[in-house]
């Protein structure tokens, strides 16, 4: 349970689009802090910080000041890079359904209309042969 929790507290962490913006900004390059309130639009100090301790998985302060990404920020980064060539803005892109799918609604249908069919040519002989 361990695992789940961990990558539900990362999800949370990056359902932000302040967040996400930090994290695509220092993937970039590192950044100072207030490189990241000047890019980022922050207003206050106390702003940037909560967020950066949001992202504490994920962003570390090196010893020269600078904020960059952890190893794992960075694969989560390139994660998310790849995942967003297939979505839009708006939502998702549509992919026509192979022909397998197609393979599969046309016989689900088959089958489907092929048992109405036995249903009514055979479930009523069968009951007036009873009565």
């Amino acid at each position: 349970m361990e695992q789940f929790e961990w990558k539900a507290r990362l999800l949370k962490a990056l359902a932000n689009p302040r967040r996400l913006k930090i994290v695509k900004e220092l993937y970039r390059s590192p950044k100072s802090f207030s490189e990241l309130m000047q890019i980022c639009g922050f207003r206050s100090s106390g702003e940037l910080a909560f967020h950066l301790g949001m992202l504490r998985s994920l962003v570390y302060k090196r010893e020269d000041g600078l904020y960059e990404l952890t190893e794992s920020g960075r694969k989560f980064v390139e994660f998310l890079e790849g995942v967003g060539n297939g979505i839009y803005e708006e939502g998702f892109v549509r992919v026509p359904p192979s022909s397998l799918d197609y393979i599969l609604i046309v016989s689900s249908a088959f089958f489907f209309l092929l048992s109405i069919v036995i249903y009514v040519i055979f479930l009523p002989h069968e009951m007036g042969e009873n009565i």
